[in-house]
């Protein structure tokens, strides 16, 4: 019989002791910015040390008694603190508008005393690392002189059809017929080929 007796004890001390937050009611709102909702704004009891986000819309809902105290905080947002009354509890509503939080940083600029030197250097110092391709300087051939490399500027053309039509003119008058290919060798070394 004591050990059922000193249970029941137990059991009552452990209810009660959970029992504290009876005190407190659901309390609804909602927190808007420029007549928005504000999802996931942070709102927490720091009194009792509950918390809760809105949702969505911005509603929320947090068990509160009087003078407890509401903080609303969000990264883009600035803090809010509501400490509750009776007036807010009567109403079973509270809206919370928050300010946006301005992160203003201070001009910085800039510039080299010498510009033509520290471009320079940063130039130097870019070479000084290895990378794959480097785009700083020109490409330069050294597989091949300028002379064997032939053209610089792409094909040209009108050499070509001159080629073609006098050798036609003159495949007419003396000889039978050249061929574009063998026009093509005549006008061009093999090594353009290759």
């Amino acid at each position: 019989m004591t050990r059922k007796l000193l249970f029941l004890f137990v059991l009552f001390v452990t209810v009660s002791g959970f029992a504290q937050d009876d005190a407190r009611v659901p309390l609804r709102g909602s927190v808007i910015y420029m007549n928005i909702g504000v999802p996931n704004e942070n709102v927490i009891n720091s009194t009792s040390e509950h918390a809760t986000i809105t949702n969505d819309q911005g509603q929320f809902k947090i068990n509160v008694k009087v003078g407890d105290q509401l903080v609303f905080t969000a990264v883009n947002y600035n803090i809010k603190v509501v400490t509750i009354t009776e007036e807010i509890l009567a109403n079973n509503r509270l809206v919370v508008e928050v300010n946006e939080k301005v992160t203003e940083l201070d001009e910085v600029v800039i510039t080299p005393e010498q510009q033509e030197r520290f471009l320079k250097m940063r130039n130097e110092e870019f070479k000084q690392h290895e990378y794959e391709i480097d785009r700083g300087t020109a490409v330069e051939n050294i597989a091949m002189s300028d002379v064997d490399r032939g053209m610089q500027d792409g094909l040209n053309f009108a050499n070509i059809f001159r080629a073609i039509f006098k050798s036609q003119d003159q495949a007419a008058e003396e000889t039978p017929s050249l061929k574009v290919s063998e026009v093509l060798r005549q006008v061009y070394d093999d090594s353009f080929f290759v």
